[in-house]
């Protein structure tokens, strides 16, 4: 237990209060740690560690339980915002043997990174995007090599140095592959852009499309007099999809309390798609990015940039919900 209170986990305000609060507790038990880590919300000193052309050590809420969600990896390629301007890196988890990818087409790849089901047990492309305004947690490789408990840190971790420099070695000699994994990317954030204008435009715009007639007319009416506890039970009455799609959402929006644990996780679920969708053009995205322009104001006041600081633990939380 870490004595941390989260009776209304994925309320927004609840969410970002306990990520701050966490902080906290790590600066007071684990101070050295939290100036690293705090260290690293400077991009200039990111870009210095990923640079130096060393694999080195990743943490991310993407990666496993089971290997304490860390891992050692490599840095690809530039990861490149709309404007052209380098915000991140590409890169890759040397757990993984990279010669299985070294002749797949740029399609295959795109079909090789896509999330697997629990029944698909072919390997994913075990590349990830670390951008540089999202405090990514990393460290040289020498903080696990040169401690005095290396063989313990290593066995917790499941990491194999030996396969880790194979599997180094075999990337660094596959001629193309970035150039590949840059053309996969393009076409996965244009796949996730187009799905996001479709489901936008399914969900709320298609309402203008065509009249609602018939019964269905007359519920929608029952909508605005009805209980907000019975307004699930309607859902079932109409027959234009339209309509079952936006009674969740109009009861989301406007009766949030009354929404059962299982209407509240899709609503989440909706939220959240909504902010990531759209690749680099996402309203998540689009976030960061306005709050890296003010953060690199001059003559911002110590409230303000704790302002900011709290926001970009909001944004962090976001991302790391999963």
């Amino acid at each position: 237990e870490n004595g941390l209170e989260h009776t209304k986990a994925h309320d927004a305000l609840s969410d970002v209060l306990v990520t701050i609060k966490l902080a906290q507790m790590i600066k007071e038990k684990q101070p050295k740690l939290f100036d690293y880590l705090f260290q690293l919300s400077n991009k200039a000193a990111i870009q210095k560690l990923v640079n130096t052309g060393k694999p080195f050590i990743y943490t991310s809420g993407k990666y496993s339980n089971d290997t304490q969600k860390t891992t050692i990896v490599a840095k690809l390629a530039d990861h490149l915002d709309k404007s052209g301007k380098v915000d991140g890196v590409l890169v890759y988890d040397l757990r993984v043997d990279p010669s299985q990818f070294s002749k797949l087409t740029v399609k295959e790849l795109v079909e090789a990174w896509r999330w697997k089901d629990k029944e698909d047990k072919s390997v994913r492309l075990p590349v990830k995007t670390m951008k540089f305004n999202r405090c990514p947690a990393i460290a040289p490789l020498e903080v696990i090599t040169k401690a005095k408990n290396s063989t313990e840190i290593l066995d917790r971790l499941q990491l194999d140095m030996a396969k880790i420099e194979d599997n180094l070695t075999i990337l660094q000699k596959m001629s193309g592959f970035v150039d590949k994994i840059n053309k996969a990317l393009e076409i996965m954030n244009s796949e996730q852009e187009q799905k996001f204008k479709e489901s936008n435009k399914h969900v709320d715009e298609q309402i203008y499309e065509g009249f609602i007639g018939g019964t269905d007319s007359q519920i929608a009416k029952k909508i605005q007099t009805v209980e907000p506890s019975e307004l699930s039970g309607l859902s079932k009455s109409f027959k234009d999809q339209r309509m079952k799609k936006l009674l969740p959402l109009y009861k989301a929006r406007n009766f949030p309390s009354s929404l059962t644990s299982e209407e509240a996780e899709n609503w989440q679920r909706y939220l959240k798609e909504q902010l990531m969708a759209g690749g680099q053009n996402s309203k998540l995205a689009e976030f960061f990015s306005k709050l890296e322009q003010v953060s690199e104001q001059s003559g911002l006041t110590k409230q303000q940039q704790s302002i900011i600081e709290d926001l970009d633990l909001y944004g962090q939380s976001l991302i790391f919900e999963d």
